[in-house]
């Protein structure tokens, strides 16, 4: 459960503006402070105030871009690309394949949010 005096943030990168208003409404719901990175990544603005999360939805093929997030929050990538690689393997917590049910991307980023400690203590 998310408490109540600290609402996590995320930043939502999403270039589709239906699916970017409704990604912001559904995680402002469930308790998320949301971000959205429109036209483009500002990466020296995310690490002046990195996010515990970022929600992209992305071609597997912007694997470099995807990795350098990555190292700021725990990433969640949502595509439509074939899926041939590992979260692992793009250093992110887990690739949701679109179309995706939203229950399972709730749970999701609840886990990636549980998981922050431990990944913060491993070495970089």
């Amino acid at each position: 459960m998310i408490a109540a005096s600290h609402s996590p943030s995320a930043v939502l990168i999403v270039p589709d503006a239906a699916l970017r208003k409704f990604l912001i409404e559904v995680l402002t719901t469930v308790g998320f402070e949301v971000r959205a990175a429109v036209g483009g990544v500002d990466l020296d603005a995310l690490t002046k105030r990195p996010p515990e999360a970022i929600v992209m939805h992305t071609p597997l093929s912007q694997a470099t871009e995807i990795a350098a997030l990555a190292k700021l929050a725990c990433t969640v990538v949502l595509t439509t690309s074939p899926i041939s690689v590992t979260a692992e393997d793009l250093g992110v917590f887990c690739i949701v394949p679109t179309p995706f049910d939203l229950e399972e991307l709730e749970a999701q980023l609840k886990l990636c949010l549980a998981s922050l400690p431990a990944m913060h203590r491993l070495p970089g």
